[in-house]
């Protein structure tokens, strides 16, 4: 068996299951009578990484967790309310002044009056427990991972051999460091999976389309004020401010988009699927297709898309009706993705390329019409 003299060799130990019961068991544990009768009813997931490692006779803590918990209790003006905590990245560095959570209410009629609620009486709660999470898992796990009667290794001395008549010629540099290089493993393969989402807007598949591609409007609902890109075949876009980042692949105007998208940490990026459907005067469905999401971040996935997508896309879509549009370019063939221009607000028209204005085309059915009546007239007389 070997030794770990003077801790001086990495160890490494998975502190996950530990993390997640003792998140569920302090989370649960939230009195109601400390927190205005709000209260924690279930912790629905708890996904991620939680370590200790020590290195060179020193213990830290890595950890980046994301959790889901239920909550009931009233809104501002004491009705019965209920929802859910999403709490997407609480990370071993993370500030708890910064973070990242998403409050869901059930009945969106309450969504802001509970969210403040939520915002006063439990998020205060559960941002003490996660203040000591870290100190809490080093009392708990790191017993056995310092090694107290070890001491850190002599550094070698070299041996002096008298010396012969024949000089030894040394090896050269090369071959004494292969010899001591191991071979390096291939990197490991990260299992991935399908992730397929659905959700229905109230507006037309044109107002979707734009508030997912116009830069002016995704600053409104991803609430990233340094947000811009061009929404172009080939072109790259950032958004959260850095924390997802990908590239377009294909546009089909009010129908389709097709994009690589990546978040901050994976290996490789994934390929979002976008469609639009109208199914009626006001309202359309959105159909997401992600290929190539790791396995254990599936549920996470799901959970941000529906915390920064698309609930925050319904809430913003009367706020970015005062932003004009971004529309394609129009080159003659449905389905055109070569990119797009804005709306020409300062003559109130817009132009499409090669063609009329549509003042001009007006005009043109105008007098068609007028020529229509007067021979019709003039038959008759």
């Amino acid at each position: 068996m070997s030794v770990n003299h003077g801790n001086w060799h990495w160890i490494e130990r998975n502190c996950l299951k530990w993390a997640q019961t003792h998140l569920k068991r302090s989370i649960m544990l939230i009195d109601p009578k400390e927190s205005n009768g709000m209260t924690v009813t279930s912790v629905v997931s708890i996904e991620g990484q939680a370590d200790i490692n020590q290195r060179k006779g020193k213990l830290i803590t890595v950890f980046d967790l994301q959790f889901v918990v239920t909550w009931k209790g009233t809104d501002l003006g004491g009705q019965p309310a209920c929802g859910q905590i999403s709490v997407v990245d609480f990370m071993h560095d993370t500030d708890l002044d910064e973070l990242e959570y998403f409050i869901n209410v059930d009945n969106k009629a309450q969504q802001q009056s509970a969210s403040k609620q939520v915002e006063t009486q439990l998020i205060p709660k559960i941002k003490a427990i996660l203040s000591t999470f870290s100190q809490d898992m080093l009392n708990e796990n790191s017993k056995n991972l310092l090694n107290d009667s070890g001491s850190a290794p002599s550094s070698p001395q070299p041996v002096h051999k008298a010396a012969t008549a024949q000089a030894v010629t040394p090896k050269s540099p090369t071959t004494s460091s292969s010899s001591l290089t191991s071979p390096t493993s291939p990197p490991k393969k990260v299992r991935t999976t399908t992730v397929n989402l659905e959700s229905q807007f109230l507006c037309t598949a044109s107002d979707l389309y734009d508030t997912l591609l116009n830069p002016a409007r995704v600053r409104v609902w991803s609430k990233d004020s340094k947000t811009d890109f061009v929404a172009k075949k080939g072109e790259p876009y950032i958004l959260f401010s850095g924390a997802v980042s990908g590239t377009f692949v294909d546009l089909v105007p009010c129908s389709k988009i097709t994009k690589k998208w990546k978040v901050k940490g994976w290996a490789e990026a994934s390929t979002v699927t976008i469609t639009i459907d109208e199914f009626d005067d006001v309202g359309c469905k959105m159909g997401v297709v992600i290929r190539g999401v790791p396995v254990d971040e599936e549920g996470v996935v799901k959970r941000n898309w529906e915390g920064y997508y698309f609930e925050p896309i319904r809430g913003a879509l009367e706020r970015c009706k005062d932003i004009p549009k971004v529309t394609p370019v129009v080159s003659g063939k449905k389905g055109s993705s070569d990119g797009w221009r804005g709306w020409d607000a300062g003559k109130g028209k817009g132009v499409e390329s090669g063609g009329l204005s549509v003042y001009a085309k007006a005009a043109v059915v105008v007098v068609v019409v007028a020529i229509l009546v007067a021979t019709i007239a003039g038959s008759r007389l």
